[in-house]
C-alpha cells in the first residue's frame, strides 16, 4: 500500500486501510464526497476523506472506541519520514462532529456506486437456467433509544405500551443468492412497509434475474414494478391472501391464474403461474412430523423451461437472505443484542450505509477469491473474511517501513 501524504501542518490527507481501499479507492471516495457537497470548507484535523474511511472502519472494529479505531487508520504515520508532524488523534467529541459534518449522503452514494452482482457465470448457486438468482427480504435493526431516533424511526409497541427496548429501522435488501452480494437496499422507520421500501429497489433488476421473495412481498404494484424491469419472479403467496382462480391447468398440474390489484385508474391485472406443494419435516428431538403447505406464484409460465419440481426446490434459496442478515446483524455488528452507535437519525443512516458498504466490499472480494480458486463463494467463511479484513487495517499492512530499515 502507498504511504500517507501530509500537508505542511502534518494533516493526514491519505490513509491506506487495506481491504477497503481496494473496493473504495480514494478517487471514488473523493468523488462521492464532492457529489454530496460534503467537502470541508477549511482545513481540519479530520478531513472528509479520512472521516469517511473512519466511518467504514467502525464496521471492522465493532466494540472499540472512536480513538482506537482512528489510531488503526493513522498509526502508520509514525513510519513515514516526517512522522506525525503536529497532528494528534482528535477527541471523541471532535470525531462525532466530523461524522455529523460528513452526513449520510456520501456513504449512500458510495454504496450505490459499488453495489451490484459479483457472481461469475457458471459459479455454483449464482445462476439457474440462465437466470441470476436474487433474493428480496427485510429485517429490523435496533438503534439507540434517543428522543430523535424514537421520533423518526418509531419503536415496537402494543396495547400495554412499548414492547421493544429500542427504536428500530426496517431494512429491505436485494441480494445475489450465490454470493450474498448486495444489489440494492432501502430503509425506513419501524412502521414503514417492506413492500413500500422494496418498490424503490426495482431499478436494480435486470432481464436476466429471477427474484425470490417470501409471503410479505406479493402485491400487484410491486409485482408490476419488478416485472416492468424485465425480471422474472418466484414468490410465495399467503394462504387466502388472493383469490387465485384456475384459468388454465398446465400439463404438470400447475395452473395459470390472475388477480386484480388497486382501485380506479390504478387497478391492474396481475397474471401468473401457480404451484402448490407440501414439505414434511421431522423434529430430530421428538420425532414429530410437521407438514407445511406452500403456494408459489411465478412469471415463468412454461413447464417445459421451468419445471415445477425445480421451482419448488429453487424457492428455498430465498433463505440465503436470512443468512445475509445474520452476517450483517450478528457477525458484522458484533451480536444480536448490539445496537448502532448513533443517537441522531442522520448518524443512524450514515452507519447503515457504511455497514452495507463494508458487507458488499467483503462479499465482492470473497467472490473474486472463490472464482480464482474454483470454490463456491458461500463455502468461504464470512467470519474469517472479516477477521482477515481487520488484519489489513494495521500499520504494518497499510504503510511502508521507515526508510533504511
Amino acid at each position: 500500500m502507498a504511504g500517507v501524504e501530509q500537508d505542511a501542518g502534518g494533516l493526514p490527507e491519505r490513509v491506506a486501510i487495506g481491504v477497503l481501499t481496494t473496493v473504495f479507492p480514494p478517487a471514488l471516495v473523493d468523488e462521492v464526497i464532492e457529489q454530496a457537497q460534503a467537502r470541508e470548507l477549511r482545513k481540519r484535523s479530520l478531513p472528509a476523506r479520512l472521516t469517511l474511511y473512519f466511518t467504514l472502519a467502525l464496521w471492522l472494529f465493532r466494540g472499540r472506541g472512536y480513538d482506537l479505531v482512528l489510531r488503526n487508520l493513522v498509526d502508520g504515520l509514525a513510519f513515514t519520514r516526517r512522522g506525525w508532524g503536529d497532528w494528534r488523534v482528535p477527541s471523541t467529541g471532535s470525531i462525532t462532529k466530523a461524522r455529523a459534518r460528513l452526513g449520510p449522503a456520501p456513504l449512500e452514494a458510495l454504496f450505490r456506486r459499488v453495489a451490484g452482482p459479483v457472481g461469475a457465470r457458471g459459479a455454483p448457486g449464482v445462476f439457474w437456467r440462465g437466470l441470476r438468482l436474487v433474493c428480496l427480504d427485510g429485517t429490523g435493526v435496533e438503534v439507540p433509544d434517543s428522543d430523535a431516533n424514537r421520533a423518526v424511526f418509531g419503536r415496537p409497541s402494543g396495547k400495554d405500551g412499548w414492547i421493544g427496548p429500542y427504536p428500530q429501522v426496517t431494512v429491505v435488501a436485494l441480494a445475489e443468492c450465490g454470493t450474498h452480494a448486495l444489489l440494492d437496499a432501502a430503509f425506513g422507520g419501524y412502521r414503514t412497509g417492506e413492500q413500500d421500501l422494496a418498490a424503490g429497489l426495482a431499478s436494480a433488476l435486470r432481464q436476466d434475474m429471477l427474484v425470490l421473495a417470501d409471503r410479505n412481498f406479493p402485491g400487484g404494484p410491486l409485482w408490476t414494478a419488478m416485472t416492468g424491469r424485465g425480471a422474472q419472479l418466484l414468490w410465495r403467496i399467503k394462504t387466502g391472501q388472493f383469490a387465485l382462480p384456475v384459468e388454465q391447468v398446465l400439463p404438470d398440474g400447475t395452473y395459470l391464474s390472475s388477480f386484480t390489484s388497486g382501485k380506479g385508474r390504478n387497478r391492474i391485472r396481475v397474471r401468473m403461474r401457480v404451484l402448490h406443494y407440501t414439505v414434511t419435516s421431522t423434529d430430530q428431538t421428538t420425532g414429530e412430523q410437521n407438514t407445511e403447505e406452500f403456494c408459489l406464484a411465478t412469471t415463468l409460465t412454461d413447464p417445459a423451461t421451468a419445471p415445477a419440481l425445480e421451482l419448488a426446490g429453487l424457492y428455498h434459496q430465498r433463505w440465503q437472505a436470512e443468512t445475509l442478515f445474520a452476517e450483517l446483524k450478528t457477525t458484522q455488528r458484533g451480536g444480536a443484542l448490539e445496537v448502532l452507535r448513533s443517537h441522531s437519525p442522520d448518524g443512524v443512516a450514515q452507519e447503515i450505509w457504511a455497514m452495507l458498504c463494508v458487507h458488499h466490499a467483503l462479499r465482492g472480494l470473497m467472490a473474486t477469491t472463490a472464482h480464482a480458486t474454483d470454490t463456491p463463494a458461500l463455502h468461504i467463511s464470512f467470519t474469517r473474511a472479516l477477521d482477515a479484513a481487520r488484519r489489513t487495517v494495521t500499520p504494518a499492512a497499510a504503510f511502508p517501513p521507515p526508510p533504511g530499515s
